[in-house]
Parts: structure tokens; C-alpha cells; sequence
């Protein structure tokens, strides 16, 4: 059975004709139709899943919009309450919810950079002076450093018995040592020391150059995929995996 047609009992809605009336469906949530209604205004292709957003599409063709904003001086009107709501930011802002502070951003995303920057979260570790802005890095902390639960990285070459307690140092260890891979040289003046990884290399220059306390390390796509799909301690194939990871970038050294 139809239901009745009925208005908007919101307090924003001014006066609307029929075209503009929303229809309720059961449980007061819109109806997913198995297929998309079309707009049948002339010239107009735009495609709808759900009933009640075909007929506000409507009203904007015959400029019935029935959500008009109340702040002094604006005046806008949209055909749906979301769309006034999104407006409105544009006068409200986003206000800071820490307690003291007076921050508004103009937009999310100034928000949540003042959020990061002013409110970051400290969390210090209680048996040591260590301090983290993640909970999530703080209980790993606490269980590889003060618990004894460091996972353990086994070379599977044979015969090799090394034991290291991250990924890295063991891949560093399997292209240095084994495989004899160290294509990242230092380019300073009476150094040449070659690396197996271009982190080492960035590590190593803190020698020359002690002012730098913390280099800045670029995030190296193949070294997340090696961390998502390899969570294992034993680190079977590890080997394999680097060289299609293409870890070593040449250097001029070792071009043709």
C-alpha cells in the first residue's frame, strides 16, 4: 500500500509545493532499489539509487530548494537537509573540543592538523623515560624491550645461524653477507663505504655530518608490502622475496 505524502518537520524548511515532498518508507530508513531511478527532466542523465534523493535532485531543476541557510546575510538554499548541514560549516567552522582552546579551522582538514600539531597525545612508557604518541607503539615497546617478547628473524641460509631481532638488520645481512650485494656507496669525500640498503647508507651519513641527529627516511612502498604479507618469525624466503622487492637501487657505479 502507498503511503501519504507528508512535509519535513524540520525547523530550516520554508514553503515547498508538491514536487518537492518526501515520501516516508517503512523503518524510517530510505529504500535501496534494485535499480536506479532516472531524472526525467529534459537534457538531464543523472542516476539515483534511492527514491527520496531522485525527488531533492527535482526541486533544484525547478529551483524549489526547500533548506534555506539562516545565518544573517547568506540566505543559500539547498534541496536537502546534508547538503545545508555541509554548507553551514562554512560559517560554523570546525571548533577545537580540548578543553581551553579556542581553535576553530575553516575546514577538516585544518582541524585535524591543529589537532596533531598542538594536541598530539604524549603516552610514556612507566618503566622507562621512553615517550610515544601511539598506545599501539607504547604496548610493543613494553613487550619487546621491558617484557623479553622480541620476535626473532633466523637467516635461513645454510649454514648461516644468525639470529637478529628485526627484519631489516636480517635482510641487511642476507644482501651484504651472503649475496654480496652493496650497491649504495657514501659519497663522501675519502669515505666509499658501500651498503647493502639505502637506509644504511642514510644512517652512515650522521658520521660525517653529527648535527644531523634524526635523518629524515622516506617511506619505501615495497618495504610495507614485505611487512603486510610477512608476519611470520621464521623468515622462510625472505631472500626470494627481496630481490623481486628491488630493495638496491644501482648506483652510477655499477651502470654500464
Amino acid at each position: 500500500m502507498r503511503h501519504e505524502q507528508f512535509r519535513s518537520s524540520h525547523p530550516k524548511l520554508i514553503g515547498c509545493t508538491g514536487t518537492c515532498v518526501l515520501t516516508p518508507l517503512p523503518g524510517t530508513q530510505a529504500r535501496v532499489r534494485a535499480g536506479a531511478d532516472k531524472c526525467d527532466h529534459e537534457g538531464c542523465l543523472k542516476e539515483f539509487r534511492k527514491h527520496n534523493h531522485l525527488k531533492s535532485h527535482k526541486c533544484e531543476h525547478v529551483n524549489q530548494l526547500p533548506f534555506e541557510c539562516q545565518y544573517e546575510g547568506c540566505g543559500k538554499k539547498y534541496a536537502t537537509s546534508k547538503k545545508l548541514q555541509k554548507h553551514e560549516r562554512v560559517h560554523d567552522g570546525y571548533p577545537c573540543t580540548e578543553e581551553g582552546c579556542a581553535f576553530q579551522g575553516r575546514t577538516w582538514t585544518e582541524y585535524q592538523a591543529h589537532k596533531r600539531t598542538e594536541h598530539r597525545e604524549t603516552l610514556q612508557c612507566d618503566s622507562c623515560v621512553k615517550v610515544f604518541h601511539k598506545a599501539w607503539f607504547l604496548k610493543k615497546h613494553k613487550l619487546y624491550f621491558h617484557l623479553g617478547e622480541r620476535r626473532e628473524f633466523q637467516c635461513t641460509k645454510e649454514g648461516c645461524e644468525k639470529i637478529y631481532t628485526t627484519r631489516f638488520n636480517l635482510q641487511n645481512h642476507i644482501l651484504s653477507f651472503h649475496e654480496g650485494k652493496r650497491s649504495f656507496i657514501c659519497s663522501h669525500d675519502g669515505c666509499g663505504k658501500a651498503f647493502a640498503m639505502e637506509e644504511s647508507l642514510k644512517r652512515h651519513a650522521v658520521v660525517h655530518d653529527p648535527q644531523k641527529k634524526k635523518m629524515q627516511k622516506k617511506p619505501k612502498r615495497g618495504w610495507k608490502k614485505l611487512k603486510t604479507k610477512t608476519n611470520v618469525s621464521n623468515a622462510s624466503g625472505l631472500s626470494a622475496q627481496l630481490r623481486d622487492l628491488s630493495l638496491n637501487k644501482p648506483t652510477s657505479q655499477n651502470k654500464p
